[in-house]
């Protein structure tokens, strides 16, 4: 808790965020402790059940919650909240056909439901269907014309076949609709710089340092990009970024590795 605290720019001294998360914490035990006490007496209790299966989730169980909601829909089948948090656990445990099943059904009883429509297009795009991704990103934009996300859906497909012109302006419409929207203009600069616009790529990146400090990931693009434009003091600072946010752990010694031989061919 103390790290989110830290990472979303907040001046919280971390023995008081440590406290505030375990408070918060034992607040959400007690509340599943109640929630299944009452479910225990009323099995049919669907509020209930549902408000059990939500607090798990925050909780961190999605095995729990997943198991709750399928409870649930058992006795109370038409219940669209349960469906649709299946479809986004589903889609988090990486069973992208199970997710699309589920919004599948919210969609069958409510074709308005737009949060619905762009997580299944997302989890189309997860199975590699860029066609019904992009039928249901279109459909976003029909109902929302402002919608980021659906820009950005549209942007990936485009890039995916190799049109980087189609996927900037997508990019770009996505954050003249939402400025703050990181995942657009993330992929902007990596489009750019594909398309060969590495200055306008960098700019990008610089933007979204503002308020992405502690990707090592960002910093390794960052860096690549500055070495395609030869300045290697610049690049040479951006890998040892990198390198010093780069978890010590096993999966990612290849990423080390790569980082710390561009280091060294930076300083030959």
């Amino acid at each position: 808790y103390a790290n989110y605290l830290r990472n979303s720019g907040v001046d919280t001294d971390p023995e008081q965020a440590i406290a505030m998360g375990m408070f918060a914490f034992a607040e959400i035990r007690d509340e599943l402790a109640r929630l299944a006490a009452r479910i225990a007496l009323q099995p049919n209790l669907t509020e209930a059940r549902y408000l059990l299966a939500t607090a798990l989730e925050e909780a961190g169980d999605q095995d729990g919650a997943i198991s709750e909601y399928e409870a649930l829909l058992k006795s109370a089948q038409g219940h669209l909240d349960s469906h649709f948090r299946l479809g986004l656990l589903y889609g988090q445990r990486g069973d992208y056909n199970a997710a699309i099943r589920a919004f599948s059904t919210v969609l069958r009883k409510d074709q308005d439901h737009l949060a619905a429509r762009f997580n299944i297009g997302l989890a189309f795009r997860k199975t590699g269907d860029n066609d019904w991704a992009k039928r249901h990103f279109e459909l976003v934009l029909k109902q929302d014309p402002r919608h980021a996300g659906a820009h950005t859906g549209l942007g990936n497909i485009a890039y995916d076949k190799g049109d980087l012109r189609e996927a900037i302006d997508e990019y770009r419409l996505a954050l003249d609709n939402d400025p703050g929207y990181l995942r657009a203009r993330r992929n902007l600069a990596v489009a750019l710089n594909q398309s060969g616009d590495a200055p306008q790529a960098l700019e990008e990146y610089r933007a979204l340092f503002k308020v992405q400090t502690s990707d090592p990931l960002l910093y390794l693009e960052y860096a690549d990009t500055l070495r395609t434009t030869d300045q290697k003091a610049e690049a040479t600072k951006a890998y040892q970024q990198a390198l010093g946010l780069l978890p010590l752990t096993s999966d990612q010694s290849e990423t080390r590795a790569r980082i710390e031989n561009q280091l060294k061919l930076l300083a030959q």
